[in-house]
């Protein structure tokens, strides 16, 4: 992960797993070693997290009725 994040912009990263594809026990695997990454802060962190996703989906997130844009 920490080769990606020195590569890429934050702007151009998201969390995603492949659940419901792969047993619940990996996603939830793949979700604790993310959330341990020391490599996102404070402000990279929610990017990475929802608000790059919602950036590149804006019609979606409008039809999810968010209160954040």
């Amino acid at each position: 992960m920490t080769l990606r994040v020195g590569l890429a912009d934050p702007a151009h990263i998201l969390f995603g797993t492949d659940y419901p594809y792969i047993p619940e026990r990996v996603a939830a695997a793949e979700t604790a070693a993310t959330n341990g990454f020391a490599g996102f802060d404070e402000k990279t962190r929610p990017m990475m997290e929802c608000e790059n996703a919602r950036a590149l989906f804006p019609r979606l997130d409008r039809a999810a009725g968010s209160s954040q844009n």
